[in-house]
């Protein structure tokens, strides 16, 4: 006898149901970490997106000082000798 109940076709029946349901609920919860890890693995990418995107800030931030410390005229112009204006 393969169920609780006492006939071997209301056995049968009981057992396949009970088979059925616990196959359901695995495929569940497979799927929902399926889920999961999905979302993290997004997650990653957004923080490390945000992270480059960051560090390229600073990067060009870094440049743009180093171009205004060099440069003796005002701004970014191409002459950067103290030479005559207008000459």
């Amino acid at each position: 006898m393969l169920g609780r109940r006492g006939g071997r076709k209301q056995g049968r029946k009981e057992y396949e149901r009970r088979k059925m349901r616990t196959k359901r609920r695995k495929k569940k919860v497979r799927e929902k970490e399926d889920e999961d890890e999905k979302k993290e693995e997004k997650s990653k990418r957004r923080k490390m997106r945000m992270k480059r995107r960051r560090e390229g800030v600073r990067e060009k931030e870094d440049e743009d000082e180093k171009k205004e410390g060099r440069s003796t005229g005002e701004g970014r112009g191409k002459c950067k000798g103290g030479g005559e204006e207008g000459v």
